[in-house]
């Protein structure tokens, strides 16, 4: 194997480990570190589906020890939404050019920061009607399909 290879693989397991550690101690994040800094060196097209498979696999692991506290009639509809809105992104994925998606990516993390920093106060949950729970999930879906960091909706 050459070095490159190696570097490349132990900066991905790196990345990858640091990410889901974050992930498993605070419930989300791991999109959010570990696709900016693997599209530094990987195609953009081969990350987000590589995030999508890891984060299904932690997500079950995660879901057992809070099954029982999932309020359904709210997750419900968010589910149905990110189905549809999920399909919509990975099509988009399929669709746009790799630098085109970067630069995209790239001002919705600037935009998301500048929101942070603007409104600095933590966002209180409030349950919802069906409709906005299905939107919020269908937004989700769509960027979690395109880019893989959905967040939380």
């Amino acid at each position: 194997m050459s070095e490159s290879f190696l570097l490349l693989a132990t900066y991905g397991s790196v990345v990858v480990f640091v990410a889901f550690f974050i992930r498993s101690m605070t419930g989300f994040g791991s999109a959010l570190i570990s696709i900016p800094l693997l599209a530094l060196l990987f195609d953009l097209k081969v990350v987000v589906p590589l995030e999508a498979i890891l984060e299904v696999a932690i997500s079950v692991l995660l879901l057992r020890a809070v099954y029982h506290t999932i309020d359904r009639r709210t997750v419900l509809p968010m589910m149905v939404g990110v189905a549809v809105g999920a399909l919509l992104g990975v099509y988009g994925l399929s669709m746009v050019e790799t630098p085109l998606l970067k630069r995209v990516f790239g001002v919705a993390i600037m935009g998301y920061a500048l929101y942070l920093y603007r409104d600095q106060r933590p966002p209180r949950y409030q349950p919802t009607s069906l409709g906005w729970g299905f939107t919020a999930g269908l937004g989700g879906g769509i960027i979690g399909g395109t880019v893989g960091t959905s967040g939380p909706p």
